[in-house]
């Protein structure tokens, strides 16, 4: 496999290289990412400051209460499913999303 990085075995590791990172400021009103994500972006970590709600979407993703919960400080790791932008707002107070695009 092309691109990978090999074990002492020769075998491929399945690894992604973290290429570009982007920061939403999260408060009280709905905010995304200010550049669509990377043409070979397929994955993305997300690290919040705060407990956060967020949506994946486009230029016009709008997150709310109802959307995916994320708490402070863990890493989550999800797969952008052809969406370009993801969106957050706050669940109680304000903080940041850092999205960090694997390619």
């Amino acid at each position: 496999m092309a691109g990978l990085p090999h074990d002492k075995n020769s075998s491929p590791v399945p690894a992604l290289f973290p290429a570009l990172q982007q920061t939403v400021t999260v408060a009280s009103s709905s905010a995304r990412t200010a550049a669509n994500f990377g043409a070979n972006t397929l994955v993305v970590e997300l690290t919040p400051t705060k407990n956060m709600f967020v949506l994946f979407g486009d230029s016009t993703a709008t997150a709310d209460s109802n959307d995916i919960y994320l708490a402070a400080g863990v890493v989550y790791t999800y797969a952008t499913n052809g969406h370009s932008r993801i969106a957050a707002i706050r669940a109680t107070a304000d903080g940041t999303l850092y999205v960090t695009e694997l390619q």
